[in-house]
């Protein structure tokens, strides 16, 4: 078999690509910073895509509560009574003393 131009032309293009990967390995490994660099960049990336996600979920549930005060009366009334202390024409508030815990001549 003949060894026509572009049969030596892609073998030295496959050639040059796998010494460029072969130094590059090797420059990786013994530099002390190259491996160990590459690893902390690795873990910082693992730990950004951790708090991403977290803060997505977080996204997403303010996003539901958000939309569950502008469209559920339930909610409105809810935060209305408890928040703000409001109440409804027809009901009655009813205040009672705190109990008193020690009064003169009471041995309790």
């Amino acid at each position: 078999m003949a060894w026509s131009f572009q049969h030596v032309k892609r073998l030295g293009l496959i050639l040059s690509c796998l010494s460029l990967l072969a130094g590059t390995a090797v420059l990786l490994a013994l530099n002390p910073r190259g491996l160990f660099q590459w690893r902390e960049l690795h873990r910082e990336y693992q730990e950004l895509m951790r708090k991403n996600q977290v803060l997505d979920q977080d996204n997403r549930l303010l996003y539901q509560e958000i939309t569950r005060l502008r469209n559920d009366p339930k909610v409105i009334e809810h935060l209305a009574r408890e928040e703000l202390g409001l109440v409804r024409e027809d009901e009655l508030i009813i205040y009672f003393a705190p109990p008193e815990e020690h009064k003169e001549g009471n041995t309790k």
